[in-house]
């Protein structure tokens, strides 16, 4: 791998927020439990939004998910929830842990 092949949080954050689909290669890490450093890697994941946005363009509607009460604060825990598009599993990650995306290696 060389220099070309890398890209930054702060350039993946941003590809991220806005690409309707992309790979990704990341650490787990929970830090109520102290358990993590699984290595997961998805070919195809897009950025899940807990909201769906009306088409009328007004405020978003609240989502009808059971356990979407509770607002995640992923800016101030810098968290993402991803979906895999595969699956179709939705899994939490947190962006310092993020070691590969788009196959490049985050730094």
């Amino acid at each position: 791998m060389d220099i070309f092949d890398t890209i930054s949080l702060k350039e993946a954050i941003a590809v991220m927020d806005g690409a309707n689909e992309f790979s990704i290669g990341f650490r787990t890490y929970n830090d109520r439990q102290q358990t993590g450093g699984e290595f997961i890697e998805i070919k195809r994941a897009a950025k899940h939004l807990s909201f769906k946005m009306p088409s009328n363009g007004s405020e978003p509607a609240a989502s009808n998910h059971p356990g979407s009460k509770k607002n995640p604060n992923h800016f101030e825990n810098a968290t993402r929830n991803i979906k895999n598009i595969q699956t179709g599993d939705i899994l939490k990650l947190h962006l310092d842990l993020i070691v590969f995306f788009n196959n490049k290696q985050v730094i």
